[in-house]
């Protein structure tokens, strides 16, 4: 019981806080939140690009986190192992 809840734990504050794995979440290009048309084929070609650019950076920040959250639940894992083997042994004195 203890061990799925280190778990849950881990796994919930994981993908709460990405940033905190080592992982930058990446933001959308400026250009996609305007509401005007471009002003030039060149604005919309230069935002096309930034699009894909992001589109990039989205995917590695996704197996980013994905590595950061298997990363975690092995070390959690082990916490969890480290602790029953100690717990097992009892309390000091008792």
């Amino acid at each position: 019981m203890i061990r799925a809840s280190l778990l849950l734990a881990a796994a919930i504050s994981v993908h709460a806080c990405p940033a905190a794995a080592g992982c930058e979440k990446p933001e959308p290009p400026a250009c996609t939140s305007w509401y005007d048309q471009f002003n030039s084929a060149y604005d919309l070609d230069g935002c096309k690009r930034d699009l894909e650019y992001y589109k990039d950076e989205v995917k590695e920040f996704g197996e980013c986190v994905k590595k950061a959250g298997e990363t975690a639940e092995k070390e959690l894992k082990k916490a969890a192992e480290n602790f029953e083997r100690r717990a097992a042994k009892g309390v000091a004195g008792q």
